[in-house]
């Protein structure tokens, strides 16, 4: 009954009961943490903490983290995450293990100096109409050759990250092409991603279902620094100048 008690403490964020825990349970959890960490040594100095759920935008993720019990530092970090999105479903186990803290580190690693042989770039030197050509481009590519002719759901960064890291390598090695033409696809998709990734400024994008080739269909528009105009993306990827009252409600 204790123990039922002490677990519902716990994990409500009870230390009283998390302590008590650890002083009752203290010989099972060491044989537990020297098994799983595979050392004798580490485990002495090891406890459980805890486990939770809810973590920003994984709902199914568990968290188990092993901790010295001396300085409070983590020793090992496991995560288990369910992921059920749009993009990517299955079943994500992490280990984080050897962590070390208050390492050495050279100062010219944190240095802000390019290396040599590499170019500053500011963002805030964007060539709007340039990054606007290769953004349609991206478009062009992703719905030709992804997405069975129709636009992506959503243009976000994040979305183009996840994308990037769940779907597109498996998409991009069925289709058997040359190292470099696949090299070339990938730099094309990345200079897209330049527009959304560093325009400031106001922009809509809406054209979930909307098939590559509809000549009627606006699908994306923004307002460039200083226009009275508005630039019209459509679904054939022609680009009209549109004044406010004549934007897509």
């Amino acid at each position: 009954m204790e123990d039922k008690l002490l677990v519902y403490r716990s994990k409500r964020g009870s230390q009283e009961a998390l302590t008590r825990i650890y002083s009752k349970y203290k010989r099972n959890l060491l044989l537990l943490a020297m098994s799983l960490l595979n050392d004798r040594t580490a485990s002495e100095d090891v406890g459980f903490f805890a486990s939770g759920h809810e973590v920003d935008y994984y709902p199914e993720v568990d968290i188990t983290i092993w901790a010295d019990v001396n300085t409070g530092l983590p020793v090992q970090i496991e995560t288990n995450t369910e992921i059920d999105s749009r993009m990517y479903k299955g079943k994500v186990h992490q280990t984080q293990k050897n962590i070390k803290f208050d390492i050495p580190l050279e100062e010219d690693l944190f240095s802000m100096e390019a290396p040599a042989g590499y170019t500053v770039w500011d963002a805030r030197n964007l060539d709007v109409q340039a990054a606007e050509a290769k953004f349609i481009e991206g478009l062009r590519l992703i719905a030709e050759r992804f997405n069975h002719g129709f636009f992506p759901d959503c243009v976000s960064i994040q979305d183009y990250q996840m994308w990037m890291n769940y779907d597109y390598d498996k998409q991009l090695a069925a289709m058997s092409l040359p190292k470099e033409e696949a090299d070339t696809l990938n730099y094309k998709l990345f200079e897209s991603s330049i527009f959304v990734r560093f325009f400031r400024g106001e922009m809509t994008y809406r054209c979930k279902g909307v098939r590559l080739g509809e000549t009627e269909t606006p699908i994306f528009w923004y307002k460039p620094e200083k226009s009275e105009t508005y630039r019209v993306i459509y679904g054939d990827l022609h680009v009209e100048d549109v004044h406010p009252e004549n934007l897509p409600k």
